[in-house]
């Protein structure tokens, strides 16, 4: 393949994630139970752990999973100028993908660089099409082949 190539538009566009959604409730609970194991005597971190797990949780539902928060990522495009989100709130806007994305069939992780910081994008393997978490995962798999970013 050579590096003058161009890429065929890829668009994705994400949906509610039921894979996710299970993930984080794991991840929230294991996190409540760890205050209790670690800190079982100190009842004011308990007190101050919990709500704090469960806004975040509340947070991070609403942004990845429901999709519905302003900064909810709903879209990633890939084409000839390079990376675009979209998010709920607002029009796209341009980004650089950082090559320490994860990549795995089941999953997959982007990190972007933007003009105010960083993204990431958890997209499961039932949050898109699996047509298209297939050719994502070829894109990506491409392009760090290529060594492109």
């Amino acid at each position: 393949m050579s590096s003058t190539q161009s890429f065929q538009l890829l668009e994705i566009e994400r949906l509610p994630s039921r894979s996710l959604a299970l993930l984080l409730v794991a991840l929230h609970s294991s996190a409540i139970a760890c205050l209790f194991l670690i800190i079982p005597y100190t009842t004011a971190y308990v007190l101050l752990g919990i709500p704090i797990i469960g806004m975040n949780f509340y947070i991070q539902y609403r942004r990845h999973v429901r999709l519905s928060d302003n900064l909810s990522i709903v879209k990633v495009q890939h084409g000839e100028q390079g990376w675009r989100v979209s998010f709920t709130s607002r029009e796209g806007t341009d980004v650089n993908i950082c090559p320490d994305s994860y990549i795995h069939p089941l999953f997959i992780v982007l990190n972007f660089k933007s003009e105010t910081g960083r993204l990431s994008v958890p997209i499961p393997f039932d949050a898109v099409d699996p047509e298209q978490h297939r050719r994502l995962r070829a894109r990506l798999k491409s392009l760090k082949d290529r060594g492109d970013d």
